[in-house]
């Protein structure tokens, strides 16, 4: 090593390896940033997955939300045939299916406060209800020709538990529109603490890198000096 920097170049080595030590670490640092910055929360990677979610929210009838089953039983009031009402009937059940598996899953994922107080308790109770209705009156009466009793099982219970239900939902919703929010702006202001972070440490390092090339630096021009002195001078006479 000391043979090394004893040699001419053994400086400039030493300074080219601590420049591309310096470059390395600031691409590095770069792509670091550059990553958090595009995968946080509402950068573009962000935005395009909640982007996709909203559309399909916007598309298809939520199952925790029993509009579907509600508009359903509407429609097997004017079914045309047997066929018809068998196929809508089919469909209550899945619906009414779906809407138990919902909830157990959130019963299972949403343990929190209000929201999910509201969701897994207030409205939900509505919600069987109306089924409920479907199952115990509503279909019997259809099932017997009655159309004037389904029409009032209906038009009275099953439009009074669904109109509950649909003012608790809308509960959840606005609850959680403000759960989102607040943790969007959490989870912002970590990324930035972050993002400053990374700043702090690649600084720290690259002042710590500095002082280190320096201190090689020092140490090596001594020995080169004493390299370039020709050791088999001839001793000076007095």
């Amino acid at each position: 090593m000391n043979s090394m920097l004893r040699q001419p170049r053994g400086l400039a080595k030493i300074g080219a390896l601590a420049l591309v030590f310096l470059l390395s670490f600031s691409l590095y640092g770069l792509y670091c940033i550059n990553t958090v910055t595009e995968v946080k929360i509402n950068g573009p990677h962000y935005k395009r997955i909640i982007q996709g979610k909203d559309i399909i929210a916007d598309v298809l009838p939520p199952p925790e939300y029993l509009i579907e089953s509600y508009l359903t039983a509407f429609e097997m009031m004017h079914a045309g045939d047997s066929a018809e009402s068998a196929g809508l009937e089919a469909r209550l059940a899945r619906l009414g299916a779906d809407y138990r598996d919902r909830h157990a899953h959130w019963a299972a994922a949403l343990t929190e406060g209000e929201l999910g107080r509201i969701l897994l308790e207030e409205s939900y109770r509505p919600g069987l209800a109306m089924l409920g209705a479907i199952d115990s009156q509503f279909l019997p009466a259809l099932h017997a020709g009655d159309k004037v009793l389904a029409a009032t099982v209906l038009d009275v219970t099953i439009k009074r538990e669904y109109q509950l239900h649909r003012r608790l939902i809308d509960s959840v919703v606005a609850l959680a529109k403000v759960r989102n929010r607040d943790d969007e702006a959490r989870a912002a202001v970590v990324v930035r603490s972050r993002i400053y972070g990374q700043i702090a440490v690649g600084l720290f390092l690259l002042i710590l890198l500095v002082f280190f090339s320096a201190y090689v630096i020092q140490n090596v021009e001594p020995a080169q000096a004493g390299a370039d002195y020709p050791r088999d001078a001839p001793a000076t006479r007095a």
